[in-house]
């Protein structure tokens, strides 16, 4: 897992890892910069910003 990193840094690092270790990245990924991440040559990105910038619904059901 690299964390909040910049591209260029996950770039680097990933060329230090062993390509049968799956690397993931996370931190600071939005669907502005998601492009810059996917390019790096990790397996999987994590978009906490999905989940994170919800706004929550209020449900409720009743059986009569």
């Amino acid at each position: 897992m690299f964390d909040n990193q910049h591209p260029d840094t996950i770039k680097e690092w990933r060329r230090l890892v062993p390509n049968n270790i799956k690397i993931e990245v996370s931190g600071g990924i939005t669907l502005n910069n998601l492009h810059e991440y996917a390019h790096t040559g990790v397996d999987f990105i994590s978009l906490g910003y999905l989940t994170n910038n919800v706004a929550p619904l209020d449900l409720s059901f009743e059986l009569v």
